[in-house]
Order: structure tokens, then C-alpha cells, then sequence
């Protein structure tokens, strides 16, 4: 794995963590609590979704820096 797929991974991986507290915190909310927290999942979604796409970008421009199938797959499925 080159230093730049690593980056990405490791971007990646916060940004899904990120993504799965804003989840929770939808939970139980109503009125606007859960209108923040919703955008705020929103704004999550989204970074993750830069990070995925960045991660699997530099995967297919770079020959030879990608995983196993099973890695990108798990990649394309985390963010939603």
C-alpha cells in the first residue's frame, strides 16, 4: 500500500466513524433536535462519500495501490 492509500484509508475510516455517531444521534430525537441532527448525518454523509470516492479514485488511477475485491466492495457499501 503506497503513503497516499493510506492517507485515504485512514480518511476514510474517520469519516465513516463520523458518519455512524451522527446516525445515532438521530435516534430518539424529535422536533428540531432532530432537524440538526439530520443535517448534521447529511453533512457526514456527504464527507464520507468525498472520502470514499477519493479513496477509490486513487485506487483505480494508481496500478497496482488497490486491495482485495472484497476491500473495495466494502468501500463502495459503508458510506450508503
Amino acid at each position: 500500500m503506497c503513503e497516499e492509500r493510506y492517507r485515504l484509508v485512514n480518511e476514510y475510516a474517520a469519516s465513516a466513524a463520523i458518519l455512524s455517531r451522527a446516525a445515532q444521534k438521530l435516534r430518539g430525537r424529535h422536533g428540531e433536535e432532530f432537524s440538526q441532527a439530520r443535517t448534521e448525518f447529511g453533512a457526514a454523509r456527504i464527507e464520507c462519500n468525498i472520502a470514499k470516492e477519493s479513496l477509490l479514485r486513487h485506487e483505480t488511477d494508481h496500478d497496482g495501490c488497490s486491495g482485495p475485491q472484497r476491500h473495495r466492495a466494502e468501500a463502495r457499501a459503508a458510506c450508503g
